[in-house]
C-alpha cells in the first residue's frame, strides 16, 4: 500500500512538471509569448501531448516507452522553468496546501464510471496498435469521442502502467485551479477577482473526489477559461494576447470534445464584434499558431474519418 501510493505520487508530479515543460514549448515556440500565466501554461501543455498523441498514432502505437521517452524531455524543460511558479508573493504556502488537497482526493476516492467500460479499451488500443481504420465496426468503445482520452494514452507509462491514469485529471485541475489563483491575485480589475475566486470556490465545492472527474470536465474546465478571457478582454481591450487565446481555447475545447461547439454563439458574436483587430493584429502576425491549429484539425478530423468513417464522433 505504501509502496504503490509513493509510486502515484511520483507518477503525479512526474506528470505535472512533464505537462508544464511541453507547455513552455507551446508558449514559446508556437503563441511566442513568454508572459503567460503559469497555470494556462500548465493546461496548453497538455493541449501539446494531444497533437503529439494523435500524430503519432498515425504511425506507431503509443507504447510505454516512447510515452516514457516524449514526458522525459517534457520534464526536463518543466524543472529548468520551474522558477516561473515564484509569480506571487507567498506561493509557496498556497502551492503546498493545494498540492496536499489534491493528493489527498488523489488517494482517497474512487475512479470515475466509464472508465473501465469506455476510456481503458481505448487507451489499450492506442497503446497496441496505430490507427486502425474502421475501428467504430469493432466496438463503440474503442472510438469513445473525447479528446481526453487521446491524451491519456501518452501517460501510460511502465511499472504504474494505466493504474495512474485516473488520477491524471488533478493535474489539469491543479493548472486549472492556479490559473484563477493567480488570477485573482494579479488582476487589478476587482470584476475579475470577484470572478476568479467565484470560480476556484465552486469548483472545490462540485469536484472534490478524483470520481467527479471524467472526459467531460477538462473541456468544461477550458470554457470556463475560455469566457473568463472575454470577460478580461474587455478590461484590456488592446490585449493582443487575450485576443489570440480566446480563439486558441476555443479550439482546444472543441477538439477535446465537440458537444464544446455549443459555445460558437458566443465565439462568432466575439469574433463579429472584433474582427477588424483580429484580422489586423492576430491573424498576419501569428501565422505560426494558425498554421498549427489547422494542422491540428486536419489530423483530428482524419483520424475521426479513418476511425469511423465520419468527419465528427459524437
Amino acid at each position: 500500500m505504501v509502496l504503490s501510493s509513493a509510486i502515484l505520487l511520483i507518477y503525479i508530479l512526474f506528470a505535472g512538471v512533464s505537462t508544464f515543460g511541453y507547455g513552455v514549448i507551446f508558449s514559446n515556440y508556437i503563441i511566442v509569448d513568454k508572459k503567460l500565466n503559469v497555470g494556462l501554461i500548465g493546461i496548453l501543455g497538455f493541449f501539446l501531448l494531444f497533437f503529439i498523441s494523435i500524430f503519432l498514432h498515425f504511425f506507431i502505437s503509443l507504447n510505454t516507452y516512447l510515452n516514457l521517452g516524449l514526458l522525459f524531455v517534457g520534464f526536463i524543460v518543466g524543472l529548468k522553468n520551474i522558477r516561473l511558479f515564484k509569480t506571487v508573493k507567498n506561493f509557496k504556502f498556497y502551492f503546498i496546501t493545494l498540492t496536499l488537497i489534491f493528493l489527498l482526493s488523489a488517494f482517497s476516492s474512487q475512479t470515475y464510471a466509464d472508465y473501465e467500460w469506455y476510456h481503458l479499451p481505448y487507451v489499450n488500443y492506442l497503446n497496441s496498435f496505430k490507427i486502425i481504420f474502421g475501428l467504430v465496426n469493432i466496438s463503440n468503445n474503442y472510438v469513445y469521442g473525447h479528446g481526453w482520452l487521446d491524451i491519456m494514452g501518452v501517460f501510460n507509462l511502465p511499472i504504474i502502467n494505466t493504474n495512474g491514469l485516473t488520477a491524471l485529471p488533478i493535474v489539469f485541475y491543479f493548472y486549472f485551479i492556479i490559473f484563477f489563483f493567480l488570477e485573482f491575485y494579479k488582476n487589478k480589475v476587482i470584476f475579475l477577482k470577484i470572478i476568479s475566486l467565484f470560480i476556484i470556490l465552486i469548483s472545490f465545492l462540485i469536484f472534490n473526489r478524483l470520481k467527479d472527474f471524467g472526459a467531460d470536465i477538462q473541456p468544461t474546465f477550458t470554457l470556463f477559461i475560455f469566457i473568463f478571457l472575454i470577460l478580461k478582454y474587455y478590461f484590456y481591450n488592446n490585449d493582443q494576447l487575450i485576443l489570440k487565446l480566446i480563439i486558441l481555447l476555443f479550439f482546444y475545447s472543441c477538439v477535446l470534445r465537440i458537444g464544446s461547439v455549443v459555445i460558437l454563439p458566443l465565439f462568432l458574436i466575439f469574433f463579429i464584434i472584433n474582427i477588424k483587430k483580429y484580422f489586423q493584429d492576430i491573424l498576419i502576425k501569428n501565422f505560426r499558431l494558425y498554421t498549427f491549429l489547422f494542422i491540428f484539425f486536419i489530423l483530428f478530423i482524419s483520424k475521426n474519418f479513418i476511425t469511423t468513417g465520419c468527419l465528427f464522433y459524437p
